[in-house]
């Protein structure tokens, strides 16, 4: 096969000069396929660093069966080189997601649960520790409460400001208000006949009454509701 053409034909007689060599220098042009590993000099078997670059690889020139498992790394890819458009769908699993690669900050704003899907239990949510409190079926506040004259002392409280002695009853302050006046109060409470039994006073207060204070004597209340 022929491996290269030139501009010049020599004839029987011709001289060899100087500006004959130069354009035949000048001239010459490397046949199809006439490059390959016997005709490049290799280093160590292989092209040197550098001898070829993107401008001279044709289009498609590289396949994929040209590429070596494991070759394309995470520092071979360009910032953004791979985008929505190439990730073939349902391609990423679980398995394939690295452990605490995905934060709560990577997660889509509209996924994740607010205060109004909460309250009307919308499915498919995730849910965050400071919009649980909005769930129907999550207390909005407890505490214990000391029913002894004129204690009223907080214990163990939970969305409580604070409560006070009114004289023959305990007044609660809620730390973070109700929606309404609709919410329910559980009470159970040690000593005496009378029933205990609460009264709500506002969206923030409610007052709980039973039996003749005592020392040691105390009640528990645990808020049901929606809160504002």
């Amino acid at each position: 096969m022929s491996y290269g053409t030139t501009t010049i034909t020599f004839a029987d007689g011709m001289q060899v000069t100087s500006a004959r060599m130069n354009e035949i220098m000048s001239g010459f042009r490397l046949a199809s396929q006439s490059v390959d590993a016997t005709t490049i000099t290799l280093s160590s078997g292989v092209l040197s660093v550098g001898v070829l670059s993107a401008a001279n690889l044709g289009a498609d020139s590289v396949v994929t069966a040209k590429i070596l498992d494991g070759n394309v790394t995470l520092a071979k890819l360009a910032a953004d080189s791979v985008n929505a458009s190439k990730i073939v769908a349902l391609s990423i699993t679980g398995s394939l997601i690295a452990e605490t690669t995905i934060g709560w900050t990577k997660t889509l704003t509209a996924d994740r649960a607010t205060q109004a899907d909460m309250q009307s239990e919308t499915a498919a949510n995730f849910v965050s520790p400071d919009v649980l409190k909005y769930h129907p079926g999550v207390a909005k506040a407890y505490g214990t409460v000391a029913f002894e004259n004129g204690s009223a002392a907080v214990t163990g409280g939970y969305n409580v400001t604070s409560a006070s002695d009114t004289g023959t009853a305990r007044e609660i302050t809620l730390a973070n208000a109700m929606a309404n006046t609709a919410y329910a109060v559980e009470i159970t409470g040690n000593g005496g006949g009378t029933p205990w039994a609460y009264t709500i006073n506002s969206t923030t207060k409610f007052t709980v009454d039973g039996p003749t204070e005592a020392s040691g004597r105390k009640f528990s209340f645990v808020v049901y509701g929606q809160l504002a």
